[in-house]
C-alpha cells in the first residue's frame, strides 16, 4: 500500500530484471495479492 501512494512516475529498481515504475506495476496489484505477496 505504501508504494502505490507514490506518484505513478516513481522509478523502481527491483534488483532483478529491468527497472519499472509504480504506474507500470499498479495494474498488477490484484495479481500480486492473489499470489500472497
Amino acid at each position: 500500500d505504501r508504494l502505490f501512494a507514490l506518484p505513478a512516475e516513481t522509478r523502481v529498481n527491483t534488483g532483478h530484471g529491468d527497472g519499472t515504475s509504480i504506474g507500470d506495476e499498479s495494474p498488477h496489484l490484484e495479481e500480486w495479492i492473489a499470489r500472497g505477496n
